[in-house]
């Protein structure tokens, strides 16, 4: 693939805002400027990249291998399970031992159970219960096995835009339904739900279907690396007053901002979004995600959160940069640990049994 580094470089973004966000839930933040709360309290939008990048990269690689491999959707079921089960099967086991959080019906035999085979994002109760975030790689598992199908009905662009717009309005519609009549008693929990389930997720996953035209297919639809660099810019100008409170529109402006990243970094390949750095975060990123959340709990467990007095805004910042630091260079040194240790061994034997179905 031509853009691994751009795709990595942006996942590396992603995860930097996604661990700034939960660091800011962690400590005394009280005092922090509002421009840096308000970018800190919507941190949601960040694993929306992931969503993008996922179904964008995922369609290219399905629909080279429809051409090149005999068995093409088993080598990727099994490159896929290969990708995300070991690393979370190890935290699954961390965070069930150690009780992380306030866990719902934790040690329920059926949570457990749907925890390892991806299912718990069907389960309200279960989503988040054992693992902190688990409802994002429920998401991904849940779009990994309707991906093969979908790559035969969403063609060319203008499929992928129907599908865009279809899965909105399916999205919405259930977001009446399910609101209006909930399927748990828990408010609280199942507002919490409707927000992370796969459905309320599944249009990201036709942006990315619509960035693969645009990008993977680029010499076919012609777009113009100027207009990709001037929306970008109107983009950032847009995120700036929306998070100094000039709110311009209803409408949340992150989606837009990211999507339109995306095209950016892959089209000019900018040295600022693209680099060692965030290319070397981008590769380690699925491991950053779950282990982040036990680096906090254990900064948190020695009193470690803060190191100076708060009263001040430029204090307060100071405080939650250095927290954040720590978070960030202790879940890199783990996550680079668990990449060459059980990432790259995995992926290694998922080859070698694709080189095995290939004889059949």
């Amino acid at each position: 693939m031509r853009h691994f580094r751009s795709i990595d470089a942006l996942k590396g973004i992603a995860i930097l805002g996604i661990i700034a966000v939960h660091c800011y839930l962690y400590g005394n933040n009280e005092n922090i400027p509002v421009f840096f709360s308000n970018l800190f309290s919507n941190g949601r939008f960040f694993v929306e990249v992931f969503f993008m990048i996922s179904a964008m990269t995922l369609y290219a690689s399905l629909k080279l291998k429809t051409h090149t491999y005999k068995h093409s959707t088993l080598s990727f079921y099994v490159k896929r399970i290969i990708r995300i089960a070991p690393i979370y099967y190890i935290a699954v086991v961390y965070y069930f031992i150690t009780k992380y959080g306030h866990p719902l019906d934790q040690d329920s035999f059926k949570n457990i159970l749907a925890n390892l085979t991806f299912t718990h994002g069907f389960f309200p109760y279960y989503i988040n219960s054992i693992v902190p975030g688990g409802w994002f790689i429920a998401v991904i598992a849940s779009f990994y096995l309707i991906l093969p199908a979908l790559v035969k009905i969403v063609k060319n662009l203008k499929e992928a835009v129907i599908f865009t717009f279809l899965s909105i309005l399916i999205k919405e519609a259930l977001f009446i339904i399910f609101s209006r009549y909930p399927l748990v008693a828990d408010s609280q929990l199942w507002k919490a739900y409707l927000d992370q389930y796969f459905f309320m997720q599944l249009p990201l996953f036709g942006l990315g279907f619509i960035l693969y035209f645009l990008i993977y297919e680029n010499a076919k639809y012609q777009i113009d690396k100027n207009i990709s660099r001037a929306l970008l810019y109107i983009f950032f100008i847009y995120i700036f007053l929306s998070l100094t409170g000039m709110h311009l529109l209803e409408a949340n402006p992150f989606s837009g901002l990211f999507f339109f990243l995306i095209l950016f970094s892959m089209l000019l390949k900018p040295k600022l979004i693209v680099n060692n750095f965030t290319v070397l975060l981008g590769k380690i990123s699925y491991g950053l995600y779950l282990v982040h959340f036990a680096v906090l709990e254990k900064l948190a467990n020695i009193g470690r959160l803060s190191f100076m007095d708060t009263s001040s805004g430029t204090k307060a910042l100071l405080n939650y940069f250095i927290r954040y630091y720590l978070v960030l260079i202790y879940s890199i040194i783990i996550a680079i640990i668990l990449y060459y240790l059980v990432e790259i061994p995995f992926k290694k034997i998922g080859y070698r049994l694709l080189r095995q179905l290939e004889k059949f």
